[in-house]
């Protein structure tokens, strides 16, 4: 089961717009609770929405409780507890607005990402870690070491990268920051992030995805031992970067939402080309348009979720979202 939040819908960005996830405060409040990382119980898939960016959240159940992964909302701060007695949701230092983005890594690197409205540059994003992870690394735990272990002279780190996507190809550059790093001969210039950090993203150039990975000098048979975690907020982007011409006057895409069929209406003098993606980038349908033509696609067969539109002609081109 799929369940979308949306916070609004923003289609055509003419000015560096904010992700905040301020606009999940309500969502909280009439569920009595700082924090959400799926409905207690059940399974499925949430997808968060805010201005231009989309998280993607999994819930699973089992035996022994539930188990989420992908992307958490939450308003919680602990920089007092000292390992697994908080909340999984928590960041350690004081919030940089009341909400932000608590992360988890999956197995599944689906919800390891953002996904973007239309292809963007983004300027950059705030960072810090979970209390979770922070105290782990501070102090060790009953899987995960203490960094620097007993001499204090492990070179240990614990870091993300970051990668774009741009139309289902991945991009060369990436954008590494670093939780945690004592990888210094100097023991004083060890540090584990315990302040909101931000993090210029803008040399991954134009994306509509973006994915992260994390990486520790602590690993075990079964992966990473650090805890998985950290947290974000305030996500900008860099409109002036992106081509902004639109041609949204002369076509027409509807019905949206759509269910059965899907209607494209050329009023322009020129052809235009029309590409229909999914929510994961790749392409569907690929067709012209000729002045003046209306084309009906067949969507009965499609799932329900997002699609993305992208318009191309002679003069530029612009992107629109549709949902079923």
């Amino acid at each position: 089961m799929i369940f979308f939040l949306f916070a609004f819908l923003v289609i055509k960005v003419t000015s560096a717009q904010t992700v905040t996830f301020e606009n999940f405060n309500g969502y909280f409040d009439s569920n009595a609770v700082n924090y959400f990382k799926g409905t207690p119980g059940v399974p499925g898939d949430y997808i968060y929405h805010e201005i231009f960016a989309s998280f993607a959240l999994r819930n699973d159940t089992s035996a022994f409780g539930d188990y989420w992964s992908g992307w958490a909302i939450s308003r919680l701060k602990d920089s007092i507890s000292i390992a697994y007695d908080t909340n999984d949701c928590a960041a350690f230092p004081a919030v940089l607005s009341s909400t932000y983005a608590t992360a988890y890594q999956s197995i599944d690197s689906y919800y390891n990402r953002i996904r973007f409205d239309m292809p963007i540059m983004l300027d950059g994003v705030s960072i810090t870690n979970s209390t979770i992870a922070y105290r782990s690394m501070q102090n060790g735990d009953f899987v995960a070491k203490k960094f620097g272990g007993v001499s204090g002279n492990d070179s240990d780190y614990f870091r993300i990268i970051f990668k774009g996507w741009e139309n289902g190809i991945l991009k060369p550059d990436s954008v590494l920051f670093y939780l945690a790093d004592f990888r210094d001969p100097n023991n004083a210039n060890d540090y584990i992030v315990k302040y909101w950090e931000y993090v210029n993203l803008q040399t991954l150039g134009v994306v509509d995805s973006i994915y992260y990975y994390l990486e520790s000098s602590d690993n075990g048979p079964f992966g990473m031992n650090t805890p998985a975690y950290f947290c974000i907020d305030n996500l900008v982007d860099n409109p002036e970067s992106v081509k902004d011409i639109s041609l949204s006057s002369n076509i027409s895409i509807f019905p949206n939402p759509f269910s059965e069929e899907l209607t494209f209406c050329n009023k322009s003098e020129e052809i235009v080309e029309i590409s229909v993606m999914d929510f994961e980038g790749r392409n569907l349908i690929e067709m012209n348009l000729i002045k003046n033509q209306q084309h009906k696609l067949q969507t009965s067969s499609w799932s329900q979720g997002m699609y993305f539109i992208k318009v191309k002609s002679q003069k530029g081109e612009y992107f629109k979202k549709i949902v079923k």
